[in-house]
């Protein structure tokens, strides 16, 4: 299955924000004593969508509608 996100893709405002320093990065991690890891296998699957988005991301199907809970692969802060 392929699902076109360039529609609610195009509504999206854009997250102000830059690539970190690395140098800035592994200071903090020195002082960290909690590590976690994130689902490279699942990618996208593993993030809440905002309620308020669901409806936009719903799918037509062959028994129904789908409206995702979590973030569609594809989907994009810009």
């Amino acid at each position: 299955m392929t699902v076109d996100t360039r529609y609610p893709n195009s509504h999206l405002v854009a997250i102000a924000g830059c690539f970190p320093i690395l140098e800035v990065i592994l200071q903090h991690l020195k002082l960290a004593s909690v590590f976690a890891r994130l689902d490279a296998f699942k990618g996208f699957w593993q993030f809440p969508l905002d309620v308020d988005c669901q409806e936009v991301y719903s799918l037509l199907t062959g028994v129904g509608i789908f409206t995702p809970e979590l973030i569609v692969q594809g989907s994009t802060d810009v």
